[in-house]
């Protein structure tokens, strides 16, 4: 049986910004990531390299490719969402720049660094999954593998990201050939084609929510949006009850915990809001 991640919690050593000065990297523009001078700087060509911090349960092995992955959401909720939005548009810029781009591991509960534990970032996918930008990474010489990586599990994230990307490559050969194609057959083509496209499933990985946690809530916020204020916009139809919306605060998929500390009840609107709207600090 491998050894348990507490096992090795004394790899993590190192405070965050000290870690990232290792890579000459001083964090002027996001707090989990930055180049070796400012953002307005990389985008004049004048960054050597990127550094980005990877908690550590959230490293993969993808088994099929045999490539380490590590995913970045896109959407950033709650109190850190701002840091987090600004992190994606460097990975954007680190994308199209000529450099060296390392990521190093985290400990979120120990809130240090490993930075012997490092990672070549061979590719920045922002294009397959909607809903998260895809590292790919190449673990470099001083790393030591025996830090227990989840291997192939959660297995719904690789299988996910490999079938999202078979589609998007299937996708983007057929508009390859459409495109190349004359004007006139693919006009026939539209006007046979069905309006609706087919669905495709694909395993993804859903969280069983306590129950209580979310009545609880319901029950504190007594009909009333978290958000606004405003009294819930309607009544259900199955119960008569206030219609609210209970949201983790911090993401159950960033650690968040399940519990009614991390919850608050929002209107349909303000829900929307949190997850799309303007970065909260």
């Amino acid at each position: 049986m491998p050894p348990s991640a507490n096992a090795h919690d004394k790899i993590f050593d190192t405070p965050h910004r000290a870690a990232f000065e290792i890579f000459g990297v001083k964090l002027h523009d996001a707090r989990w990531g930055g180049f070796d001078c400012s953002k307005a700087e990389a985008e004049k060509g004048g960054a050597s390299i990127f550094a980005i911090a990877l908690f550590e349960h959230g490293v993969l092995w993808d088994e099929l490719h045999k490539k380490f992955r590590y995913s970045v959401p896109r959407v950033w909720e709650g109190r850190v969402e701002a840091n987090r939005a600004k992190l994606i548009n460097l990975l954007y810029l680190a994308k199209r720049l000529p450099m060296r781009k390392v990521g190093f591991l985290k400990s979120e509960p120990l809130r240090q660094c490993a930075p012997e534990h490092l990672f070549t970032i061979t590719d920045i996918d922002e294009e397959t999954d909607p809903g998260a930008i895809w590292l790919t990474l190449d673990p470099e010489p001083s790393n030591d593998l025996s830090y227990p990586y989840r291997q192939a599990t959660p297995r719904a994230f690789q299988l996910d990201y490999c079938e999202l990307s078979r589609l998007r490559m299937k996708q983007e050969a057929e508009t390859q050939r459409s495109l190349a194609s004359a004007v006139e057959e693919r006009r026939s083509r539209l006007a046979q084609a069905e309006k609706v496209p087919r669905k495709i499933v694909v395993q993804s990985v859903q969280y069983d929510r306590n129950p209580d946690v979310i009545a609880e809530r319901l029950y504190l916020a007594n009909g009333v949006c978290g958000g606004c204020g405003a009294k819930a916009p309607f009544i259900r139809r199955s119960n008569g009850d206030p219609y609210l919306e209970v949201h983790h605060v911090l993401p159950l998929s960033e650690n968040g915990t399940d519990e009614v500390e991390n919850t608050i009840a929002l209107c349909p609107n303000c829900h929307r809001e949190w997850h799309y709207g303007p970065p909260r600090a």
